[in-house]
């Protein structure tokens, strides 16, 4: 199952199982549709906001938490889902990620890298998240310092 935009309903080939999300009522027009902005992913668990909680979970057949806030209005109060686990590592800014994601990754075992950036998970991509060798690209240079402050 691959979740994506309702804005792409159309325009996407017919031999896949696609689950088109609804566009949000409560962010922006320009953005929302951003799924990275109410879906937060451990690969093997999801944490979603709680306008999308039901319809994910009947979506995808993996476990689904339900966050604590609602992404709405501008930054920073449109970030909330907007983090990246890799490895051992969670990047994202702890004051703008939902409390969720922060206690879920601290169950887990993983360091969270902080950073001023509330839009990490637009900011960096996962190139290898095998524990002692993450390994991420970004352009941002206050997470490409907090991230090699890890090795």
């Amino acid at each position: 199952m691959i979740i994506v935009s309702e804005r792409l309903r159309g325009k996407l080939p017919e031999n896949f199982d696609w689950f088109y999300m609804p566009t949000s009522p409560f962010l922006p027009r320009e953005v929302a549709f951003h799924t990275d902005l109410r879906i937060f992913s451990f690969n093997d668990e999801l944490i979603c906001a709680p306008s999308v909680y039901e319809i994910i979970c009947r979506a995808v057949d993996i476990p689904v938490l339900c966050g604590e806030k609602e992404p709405s209005g501008k930054y920073p109060d449109d970030v909330p889902y907007n983090a990246i686990a890799v490895g051992r590592f969670l990047i994202c800014n702890p004051e703008t990620a939902d409390k969720t994601i922060i206690r879920e990754s601290e169950k887990r075992g993983l360091k969270v890298i902080g950073v001023r950036q509330g839009y990490a998970r637009c900011s960096v991509a996962g190139v290898c998240g095998t524990p002692g060798d993450e390994a991420i690209i970004t352009s941002d240079n206050g997470i490409a310092k907090a991230a090699k402050a890890y090795g």
